[in-house]
């Protein structure tokens, strides 16, 4: 199964996602900002990331990605996007992003 690191800002949502992935054998790591999430992830090396696009103003799902990415090349990210927006879309493509939820 995957290591996988949950990331948002909404800490019922994620606890509510770790806890479904958890159910379906995944091992989890949950940080509910973006400054805890890097020192997570570069602590647990996940297999994924599973984050929103507007962590904070200053540090977004991207810059996430890119970070844990930098230390783990494997790392693959799924980004949630509940406010569209065409440059985040082409950053998250421009970074080779595993996927984008809009």
């Amino acid at each position: 199964m995957a290591r996988i690191l949950v990331v948002d800002d909404d800490k019922a949502q994620t606890m509510s996602l770790a806890f479904a992935l958890a159910g379906q054998g995944h091992t989890i790591e949950m940080a509910t900002s973006a400054l805890d999430a890097v020192a997570d992830g570069l602590g647990f090396l996940p297999d994924f990331v599973d984050t929103n696009c507007l962590l904070c103003p200053s540090f977004d799902g991207i810059r996430l990605a890119t970070a844990l990415r930098s230390a783990t090349p494997t790392t693959h990210a799924f980004l949630v996007m509940s406010l569209f927006s065409t440059d985040l879309r082409q950053s998250a493509f421009d970074d080779r992003l595993f996927g984008l939820l809009e």
